[in-house]
């Protein structure tokens, strides 16, 4: 099924104490691992220049969760926007 189709989108938003990275995955390419690598890419990238790279993800958002753990992202204590935020130590 993977084709050089539009797959979805990854970004990253920097701030000065964290990037922040976000991700979405077209429904007809879900469950093909296409978040987890694009993230870990990204992710990867992004802590040559920043120690600390987070996301923002809903609590009932489970299928985020997974690609968070799947990258080596941790669930922190703490909320951003009513999410919570998932941290990624170089």
């Amino acid at each position: 099924m993977l084709d050089d189709a539009p797959a979805g989108w990854v970004q990253a938003t920097i701030r000065d104490e964290a990037a922040l990275v976000a991700y979405a995955v077209l429904p007809e390419r879900r469950r093909h691992g296409v978040a987890a690598e694009a993230v870990a890419a990204l992710t990867a990238w992004l802590h040559q220049e920043h120690p600390f790279v987070e996301a923002n993800i809903a609590d009932d958002n489970l299928a985020s969760q997974a690609v968070a753990r799947r990258c080596g992202f941790i669930r922190t204590g703490r909320t951003r926007g009513g999410e919570a935020v998932w941290r990624h130590t170089s």
